[in-house]
């Protein structure tokens, strides 16, 4: 392998891994409100309700923005 194969390589393994992470992290944030809104619904409560509303909201809102930056910028690499 010559340098170039390597430089490829590389930036092939790190743009998986940034596509990989952003949905891992939609993925475990996904279970997790599930989690929130099942323990909300087993004994409903205006309390729970809004906690895990406002959970979701705070934890998916970022991670969208997060993963529409990426594909702007993974597009602009294309």
């Amino acid at each position: 392998m010559n340098e170039k194969d390597i430089e490829f390589l590389l930036k092939t393994i790190a743009s998986g891994m940034r596509i990989l992470s952003t949905r891992l992290m939609l993925i475990l944030t996904l279970l997790l409100t599930f989690g929130l809104f099942v323990w909300a619904m087993y004994q409903p409560d205006y309390w729970r309700i809004a906690t895990a509303t406002i959970f979701a909201l705070a934890v998916f809102l970022p991670i969208r923005a997060l993963d529409s930056v990426k594909e702007k910028r993974d597009a602009s690499l294309d």
